[in-house]
């Protein structure tokens, strides 16, 4: 498997761990075999009984709402980048730095 394909993964299983409520209990429990379990889609075709192209476009459709709700509310993007910055700035005592980041809080919100 290639780095891309890794990091892609990665990526969706933590925006399911943030937005996973959001989605249908069906497609929750796709993209959770699927991203976090490494199932193929034929193995989770198999197992529910349904065609690969059906799981398919569930995930599909579940990984546009979950790019929607991280386009709109940006929680994957502070976890993984803002909130690290501001612990490091307020580790260090480093005002300067705690403003600039609470700043750009200002601007991502």
């Amino acid at each position: 498997m290639d780095k891309t394909k890794i990091e892609t993964k990665i990526y969706y299983g933590e925006l399911l761990s943030i937005y996973g409520d959001f989605l249908t209990k069906k497609q929750y429990d796709y993209m959770q075999l699927y991203f976090q379990e490494d199932y193929s889609l034929g193995e989770i075709a198999e197992n529910y009984e349904v065609s690969r192209v059906a799981i398919h476009n569930q995930i599909q459709s579940a990984c546009q709402k979950m790019e929607l709700f991280e386009e709109k509310l940006h929680l994957y993007y502070l976890y993984e980048t803002f909130l690290p910055t501001l612990d490091t700035a307020v580790e260090n005592k480093n005002i300067n730095d705690v403003k600039i980041a609470l700043n750009e809080l200002k601007t991502i919100l």
